[in-house]
């Protein structure tokens, strides 16, 4: 008698032990693993220009599913760029928040600047966020640019050569 219950305890055993192998191969097959959703945003339009001159600046937002919207905070330096308008833009004086409702997996957010005087300024994104499909929001990563505004050159009118003086040698 001994040697059958031995023989039903390995056999029970064994059969938890499939049971649970079985188990966990199941959950595996139908278990579905979310991924975060990823993005980007990058500025572009940066360069050198002159006081006066208009300033295009675009925010070419990609992602790996469709966005519904679309948020960020700009920065910039004031005493080189006012800002005119943009896509879903609002502030001013240095900062500005960016809000844009989308469906898209690549969207672009225009936003204009006039120059005002020599100097340079960084057009910096912070805080940049998306929400997609999935209705999460996650965090977009971010690269700006930058705009130099250099003085134009000024020319002296007087071509006379009144002060041309020859030395005497």
């Amino acid at each position: 008698a001994s040697r059958k219950d031995k023989h039903m305890k390995q056999i029970k055993i064994k059969s938890i032990v499939l049971s649970i192998f079985a188990f966990i191969l199941l959950i595996g097959v139908q278990g579905k693993i979310a991924l975060a959703a990823s993005g980007s945003v990058s500025a572009s339009g940066g360069g050198t220009f002159k006081p006066g001159d208009t300033v295009s600046i675009t925010l070419n937002v990609s992602a790996d599913e469709t966005l519904y919207s679309v948020g960020m905070g700009i920065n910039y330096n004031p005493s080189v760029l006012e800002f005119i308008d943009g896509d879903g833009a609002g502030g001013g004086g240095g900062t500005l928040m960016v809000t844009l409702p989308t469906s898209s997996k690549s969207p672009s957010i225009k936003l204009r600047f006039k120059a005002l005087q020599a100097g340079s300024s960084s057009i910096s994104i912070s805080g940049a966020e998306a929400v997609g499909s999935e209705e999460e929001a996650f965090k977009l990563s971010a690269s700006g640019t930058s705009v130099t505004v250099k003085a134009p050159v000024t020319h002296s009118k007087d071509n006379t050569l009144k002060s041309l003086q020859i030395a005497p040698g």
